[in-house]
């Protein structure tokens, strides 16, 4: 399928109402939205010893439908099912909560009307965890490993219409029960879509928006907008009756209170379009004042409106610097930030909304001001309620790269998972999957004004010696986050480079993940959490992200600075 690129740019100044045609749209709705949480059945199996599923290859497994001998069971989404499990420590680990994983099963049948023929059908999960394969029918869609990645597959080619079911299929391997450092639960714990439109629309996370230039009096706002099924728009099927016109994308802004801030509306020239829209008296995002607008993007093929898309997103600036330190809108501002893992502690990792919404809170009341997503990609629905409740994000990645952390089997600290083979994590999978889970993360959460940060690691100096050991030679009576260590580059950098050869593979990856994220975002700054600064600021670490975090280093901020 080939795709538009849309960037929309013309500057506009917009205040007031405005007279609006009434649109012409295709079927009832362009779009439809289905709550796919619903009618699912699973089934556990403890090993992964299964003849079920033959992996003829990674990329393409074969799904042998009459070898599925599994007691199902009805569930609803989203379903954690290592918490509804009992403790134990048979296959379980201290890491992970002395709770099970094993191999679990999800099947849904689900039926179509007709009138759906010629619409194009997405699932979109927002988070399997983990080492998920999903079928349609029979039809391998694809492998996703990890465990905290939204994900989505097109299910048109091989769908059914009218009396004749569709199956839905997916397994979930989190046989190694001890491949984190934290409670990370199994299943399909997080939410469920199946998205209708029309061939022609605005694919998953298609929407981008910045805010470049903001003051009390005006705002600049930026939107890319992405397009697929441009074949589509030259079928001639698909124009019979209309004026050739071609694919048209217009966007509107409105505040909170409804109120039309400001539209813009461009054709397609050359497959990209640039548009700035100057709205005038914006109500700002802030932790105090968390106002979000709405951006309304329609899409028109030969005149009729063939999509639509309302995208959440607040109107802010902010800036980091070595000497003022942090400001939003201009203000300067302490973040007062908290790590907050993805669980909800005996509620497991399928964490309603509201429970994000009584925690937040509760943060908010003793005077957090920010969260660190540790260390992970965390739900959509903790996303919208920073949003909502005014509260800063630091968005982070990964734990572990391609070297994996010691995991602790029966007690925290005891190290005795590290040679099993159930303790083999993401790290297993980083060197093919971490582009695409990053820049996945990042197109996922763009919109967010709660974001504020890029994260591409959690302290992992742990998994590369060099940094342990050249800091031991430097500091050997050091006492770990009480006493300053030795910063002095002159000295520091020579010991490392000895320890190191002089060639440090941990700050080549750090440029690679930046370099990365600045392909798809270079709105916001990219930081670690470092755990070792003393020596990632002359490894070449540090100079890699924008941000340098330190964690437990509170005595080194003005040694480093």
């Amino acid at each position: 399928m080939k795709t538009i690129q849309t960037l929309l740019l013309v500057v506009v100044s917009c205040a007031g109402g405005e007279c609006v045609a009434a649109d012409r749209v295709l079927k009832d709705s362009p779009r439809t939205v289905v709550d796919f949480n619903f009618d699912w059945q699973f089934g556990l199996q403890e090993s992964a010893d299964s003849d079920v599923l033959r992996h003829d290859s990674r990329s393409q497994p074969a799904l042998v439908d009459d070898q599925l001998e599994i007691d199902w069971t009805p569930v609803t989404l989203p379903h954690d099912w290592s918490i509804r499990e009992s403790y134990r420590q048979k296959n379980t680990a201290a890491s992970t909560g002395f709770l099970p994983g094993g191999i679990g099963w999800y099947q849904k049948a689900f039926s179509l009307p007709e009138s759906d023929r010629g619409r194009s059908l997405r699932i979109e999960f927002d988070g399997v965890y983990c080492k998920s394969d999903v079928w349609i029918n029979g039809h391998h869609l694809g492998f996703r490993p990890s465990g905290y990645s939204s994900f989505s597959y097109d299910l048109t080619p091989h769908l059914r219409f009218g009396s004749e079911p569709n199956r839905i299929t997916v397994r979930v391997d989190h046989s190694a029960y001890v491949d984190s450092r934290w409670y990370t639960g199994s299943g399909i714990y997080r939410n469920v879509r199946l998205v209708k439109t029309s061939p022609v629309h605005v694919p998953q996370w298609g929407v981008q928006i910045t805010t470049p230039q903001v003051t009390s009096s005006f705002a600049d706002i930026l939107v890319t907008t992405k397009v697929v099924g441009e074949e589509e728009a030259n079928d001639p099927a698909s124009i019979a009756g209309h004026e050739n016109d071609g694919i048209k994308v217009a966007t509107r802004v409105v505040d909170g209170n409804g109120v039309i801030m400001g539209s813009v509306q461009a054709e397609m020239k050359d497959g990209l379009y640039e548009s700035q829209l100057r709205v005038l008296n914006p109500s700002r995002w802030s932790v105090d004042s968390p106002n979000l607008a709405t951006l309304i993007t329609t899409i028109r093929q030969n005149g009729i409106v063939v999509d639509r898309v309302e995208t959440k997103f607040g109107i802010r600036t902010f800036e980091f610097g070595a000497d003022k330190g942090f400001s939003l809108n201009g203000m300067p501002m302490k973040i007062r930030g908290v790590n907050l893992h993805h669980d909800a502690g005996a509620l497991g990792a399928a964490v309603p909304k509201s429970v994000w919404e009584y925690r937040v809170g509760q943060l908010k009341s003793i005077g957090v001001n920010a969260i660190r997503m540790s260390h992970n990609p965390h739900s959509v629905e903790l996303m919208d309620v920073c949003d909502q409740m005014g509260m800063l994000v630091m968005d982070e990645f990964f734990d572990e790269w391609y070297r994996p952390k010691v995991k602790s089997l029966r007690y925290i600290g005891d190290q005795g998972a590290k040679d099993l083979n159930e303790a083999r994590g993401y790290s297993e999978f980083f060197e093919r999957w971490a582009e695409r889970d990053l820049k996945d993360l990042i197109r996922r959460d763009f919109n967010h004004p709660s974001v504020i940060m890029w994260s591409i690691g959690n302290e992992i100096e742990w998994t590369f010696p060099a940094y342990s050991k050249a800091f031991t030679m430097l500091n050997p009576e050091s006492l770990e986050s009480k006493t300053v260590p030795v910063f002095d580059p002159s000295i520091v950098k020579p010991v490392f480079d000895q320890v190191s050869g002089g060639d440090d593979p941990l700050a080549k990856i750090a440029k690679q993940l930046s370099a990365w994220v600045k392909e798809v975002d270079t709105s916001r700054p990219v930081t670690c959490g470092s755990v070792r600064p003393s020596l990632a600021a002359v490894s070449g670490y540090l100079d890699a992200v924008d941000v340098a975090g330190f964690n437990y280093r509170a005595e080194c901020y003005d040694a480093a600075h």
